[in-house]
């Protein structure tokens, strides 16, 4: 029996980082590191438990698994505590992938009742970031 895709439970968000980061290394794909745009003074100081636990950094792979933390879309179960798999991740025609963050990420979430998007066997949602 293998508890490889089994829920686990940490003690801190130290350990959850650790886990997170060996199984991103694992995949042996290419991790884009994702650096928060912080508004506001003192945005980018602010504790992630101020940030509604949002981190400014997160590390990201296709085929990387991510859970949704708010409410998108309930009817079509998009809610927070949703799972997902990372499809993609897209910039527009003039952006520098290097440089910048990705216009929209591609993630079949595993709940996901809505419209397929065309060209993939799975449904799909893009998931821009956020501009508040």
């Amino acid at each position: 029996m293998s508890f490889d895709n089994a829920l686990r439970l940490y003690f801190t968000k130290d350990e959850v980082y650790t886990r997170n980061i060996r199984c991103l290394t694992a995949r042996n794909l290419p991790v884009k590191v994702l650096t928060a745009i912080n508004q506001g003074l003192g945005a980018e100081k602010a504790s992630d438990d101020d940030a509604e636990n949002l981190s400014n950094v997160i590390h990201l792979c296709i085929g990387a698994r991510v859970m949704l933390t708010a409410n998108l879309w309930t009817e079509i179960g998009l809610v927070n505590g949703s799972i997902g798999t990372v499809i993609d991740l897209v910039w527009g025609l003039e952006m520098d992938p290097f440089s910048s963050l990705p216009l929209a990420i591609l993630i079949a979430f595993d709940s996901y009742s809505g419209l397929v998007f065309i060209g993939y066997n799975a449904s799909i949602v893009l998931v821009f970031k956020n501009q508040s």
